[in-house]
């Protein structure tokens, strides 16, 4: 019963790390990629009107 609590314990504590870590990174990832697009978007333009 003490280990099973133990394992229950770490996987809250894991879980809720892992939802900050991916809620920040999620964050940074999604704005990259939409950064990327529009620096795509923009630059394949360009070489079509040039």
């Amino acid at each position: 019963m003490h280990v099973y609590f133990w394992i229950l314990n770490s996987g809250k504590t894991f879980i809720f790390y892992f939802s900050n870590y991916f809620l920040f990174y999620g964050q940074c990832l999604i704005f990259e990629k939409h950064y990327f697009v529009f620096f795509f978007q923009s630059s394949h333009r360009y070489k079509q009107y040039s």
